[in-house]
């Protein structure tokens, strides 16, 4: 059997305030799965998501990559946050190129630029690239973010609250442009961390309930059903049900924090 892509086996982590963050967790990551780690603030989310980067090292425990130990951060990990954090000054498509100017890529700038605007073209966007980030609307903003992280060609997309900043009009054309994206190229594993059932819901195959004080895995959903889903999916009997189990998840979470 392969390795999964990602692996940890009986992890803690602790702050830097020297508060125990995450203990004992287990998690198996594959290439192409799409999981939300759904907890309340403190939960150990984004605790999380830089273990899986590589950014940080675990207390106790063990973090794989295929099988080896991972050291040090992964250059083919890309972060998404809630702000986009573009650069004012240049265009969508420079903004695209700068994770390649900071891992020294040696390609020409001609390569370099050639890559952003496919990235920008991945999200549906190629339009608009040598446009500033003053005159993008609040989604074309966060697609240039994802031009970003996907110009890295990631075998590991982390998305830490990405849409909790956006429009809830908004939302539903973002998840289809990151799922139309992921059908261009080897579909990266994406993780996402979220307060919000219902985008964690929408936008993944497994969810990851994280409670408690330090963090741990309360609960685990699977679902089936094709993603991104669509909001109406959730009116659903099984959309409903689904809602219901990670409600009394969190509650149960706030209860034991």
């Amino acid at each position: 059997m392969n390795a999964p892509l990602i692996e940890l086996k009986d992890v803690s982590r602790r702050h830097d305030s020297g508060v125990l963050a995450l203990d004992g967790l287990d998690l198996r990551l594959a290439r192409g799965e799409r999981v939300a780690l759904l907890g309340l603030a403190g939960s150990g989310k984004s605790s999380l998501l830089r273990l899986l980067a590589g950014i940080d090292r675990p207390l106790a425990g063990a973090v794989l990559r295929q099988g080896e130990p991972l050291r040090g951060t992964q250059a083919d990990a890309a972060f998404v946050f809630s702000s986009p954090a573009l650069m004012p000054w240049a265009s969508a498509a420079v903004n695209v190129e700068l994770p390649l100017r900071l891992q020294g890529s040696a390609a020409p700038a001609e390569t370099r630029e050639q890559r952003a605007r496919e990235a920008l073209a991945a999200v549906g966007l190629e339009a608009l690239a040598d446009v500033l980030p003053k005159a993008l609307d609040e989604s074309q903003r966060m697609g240039v973010a994802l031009a970003r992280a996907w110009v890295v060609q990631p075998a590991l997309l982390l998305l830490d609250d990405w849409l909790s900043q956006v429009s809830p009009a908004a939302r539903p054309g973002l998840r289809r442009v990151l799922a139309e994206a992921a059908r261009t190229t080897a579909a990266p594993a994406c993780v996402l961390a979220t307060r919000d059932v219902d985008e964690a819901l929408l936008h993944a195959n497994r969810v990851l309930v994280l409670g408690g004080r330090p963090g741990r895995v309360l609960d685990e959903l699977r679902l089936d059903t094709a993603v991104p889903r669509e909001p109406a999916w959730l009116e659903t009997p099984a959309g409903q049900r689904a809602r219901k189990r990670l409600l009394e998840a969190l509650s149960s979470a706030d209860a034991t924090a």
